[in-house]
């Protein structure tokens, strides 16, 4: 494979792969965390807010990875579209 546009867009596919492997990780860190603490909500106030304050960690994590997938997504398009210019192939 000597073409430079499928060469990088193999190593940008790997980064995306390797992000959502890294984000589903750390959800699935975060759930069993979140998980223990609702199973202790009867015990007190204190694990409820824990366990909202869990979710908002939760949904923020998924904002910031869809963000960075979206900001991959660009680079590579605005990437393609210099190679274009400079005489290169689009794949």
């Amino acid at each position: 494979m000597n073409d430079p546009v499928a060469i990088i867009k193999t190593f940008f596919d790997q980064a995306k792969a390797a992000a959502q492997a890294q984000h589903q990780a750390y959800q699935m860190v975060v759930n069993s965390q979140k998980s223990m603490i609702d199973s202790m909500r009867s015990l007190g106030p204190q694990f409820e807010m824990a366990s909202a304050q869990f979710d908002k960690v939760i949904e923020f994590q998924s904002q910031q990875y869809a963000a960075a997938v979206k900001h991959m997504d660009q680079m590579y398009a605005e990437w393609q579209n210099l190679v274009t210019q400079a005489g290169g192939k689009k794949k």
